[in-house]
């Protein structure tokens, strides 16, 4: 085969000579330093999600992660604790997901699941989370638990409070009852 030749490949395609000659491909030396700067102030510009500050210029607020959370069962009408302080384990992912488990002792003798459910951004320093789990009784699902917070960080980035209606449904999606809480959370670290 000559400079410039074709030949055809095992699927009958006419592919070019890539040896030097009138089909080999030429880049201006010039042309490829001004790419290459180009592309690098391009990619040096680029905000990523984990280091933009919040629209007040303070650091970003990253619910992303693992939090130890303290929850109170409150009274919805006067916000006064109804049962002892309980504790709790949240993650949150990076795509919106989160899972979230409990230790609240009012579930005994039934055993509650742990929860799925999905966050998201409400404010620069705000985030709306919802999550669902099953509650059983001798491995038979008796209620199913959702939680609906807003979540707020007040106290730097290791921390937040929320506020949360709780609803507890039958297993055909009737709600049974509902009821309100609060929850304190330190980054687990």
């Amino acid at each position: 085969m000559g400079r410039g030749a074709q030949y055809r490949s095992r699927t009958g395609h006419k592919v070019p000579n890539l040896k030097r000659g009138k089909n080999t491909m030429r880049i201006n030396p010039k042309f490829a330093g001004s790419m290459l700067i180009a592309v690098a102030l391009l990619l040096s510009s680029v905000p990523f999600a984990a280091a933009q500050a919040d629209g007040d210029g303070r650091a970003p607020i990253l619910i992303v992660g693992s939090w130890q959370v303290t929850i109170t069962l409150r009274n919805c009408d006067n916000g006064q604790p109804l049962a002892p302080p309980f504790q709790s384990l949240l993650t949150f992912g990076t795509e919106g997901t989160m899972i979230e488990t409990t230790a609240n002792p009012g579930f005994y003798p039934a055993e509650r699941g742990p929860g799925h459910g999905n966050w998201g951004r409400s404010g620069p320093r705000a985030f709306t989370a919802s999550s669902l789990a099953y509650v059983t009784l001798n491995g038979q699902l008796t209620l199913k638990h959702r939680i609906d917070q807003k979540i707020d960080f007040v106290e730097g980035p290791d921390k937040f409070h929320s506020v949360a209606a709780v609803y507890f449904f039958d297993p055909n999606d009737h709600l049974v009852k509902s009821g309100c809480a609060t929850a304190d959370a330190l980054r687990y670290k």
